[in-house]
């Protein structure tokens, strides 16, 4: 009562109780690096996510075959979401990439619907046309087009550990080496664990690893700040392009002819037809 004598206000009718609205779901931490941050959008805004991407890009720039001006690429990857395609072309784009190859270990349309999306995006970025093909463990390796015609290969991280828990990396790489050219490039982004399933080691070459005993040798490889992801590159063993040949034979050119150790008479280039011919891109 404010005022003696008021007579007693009556009390308010009591409202009924809201119904609970739906659970929100959990949003993730943009800067968390560990398994939580799955979205696209916390990727984005993640510096170490960044990090990682930019020493990949950076390495593979720098490990990039060369190639005449406007020369067509083929491109390859065996259990990827292609999302390291666009780092295999140059920045100045002096040769093209017209189409890429994605292997997937299961049916593309029934359990890969995601993964397809992503190299379908990823391969427009780069004007090349994607093929999706289905790898069997129980069936022949999906070539996807004539032997020896696939300029370079990439395996991201954790797909040499996703292959060999399948029983799968030592087959892998075996047909990898039968899809690529001569002169083709294996590129690797791995982690620990890949190395593991590699049954090698880095500071080692790579030398006795399934790498090694599938028929190539590692070329390249970079390590980055925190000593946690690796990129390199590997090629076939003991292939030697005609430009190699051609040196070889200019070397041996003395002992055939006779002649003491040294030229004293200007030897000539050996000549050849096609610039690609010389950088040994043709190689079939």
């Amino acid at each position: 009562r404010f005022f003696p004598g008021a007579p007693e206000l009556p009390k308010a009718p009591k409202l009924p109780e809201l119904p609970k609205g739906p659970t929100l779901p959990k949003i993730p931490n943009p800067f968390d690096t560990g398994e939580s941050a799955q979205s696209e959008a916390a990727k984005l805004v993640n510096p170490a996510w960044w990090k990682r991407q930019t020493f990949v890009a950076e390495t593979l720039e720098q490990l990039l075959p060369r190639a005449p001006k406007g020369y067509d690429m083929k491109t390859l990857e065996i259990g990827g979401e292609g999302k390291y395609l666009g780092f295999l072309r140059p920045t100045d784009k002096k040769w093209n990439i017209i189409e890429h190859f994605a292997v997937g270990l299961s049916d593309w349309e029934e359990t890969l619907r995601a993964e397809k999306v992503r190299v379908e995006r990823q391969a427009k970025l780069v004007f090349a046309k994607p093929n999706f093909l289905t790898w069997s463990l129980n069936q022949r390796f999906p070539m996807g087009d004539k032997q020896s015609s696939i300029d370079m290969v990439i395996l991201s991280e954790g797909t040499p550990a996703e292959l060999a828990k399948k029983g799968a990396l030592n087959g892998a790489l075996v047909n990898i080496r039968k899809a690529m050219k001569n002169k083709g490039r294996l590129y690797l982004v791995m982690e620990e664990g890949d190395e593991i399933a590699l049954e090698g080691s880095l500071d080692k070459g790579m030398k006795g690893s399934l790498l090694d005993k599938a028929g190539f040798e590692l070329v390249a490889a970079k390590i980055d700040e925190e000593r946690k992801l690796v990129v390199g590159y590997a090629q076939k063993r003991g292939v030697k392009s005609k430009a190699d040949k051609a040196r070889a034979q200019m070397r041996d050119l003395p002992s055939r002819t006779g002649r003491k150790k040294g030229f004293k008479e200007k030897v000539r280039r050996p000549s050849t037809s096609k610039l690609e011919d010389a950088l040994g891109l043709d190689d079939e």
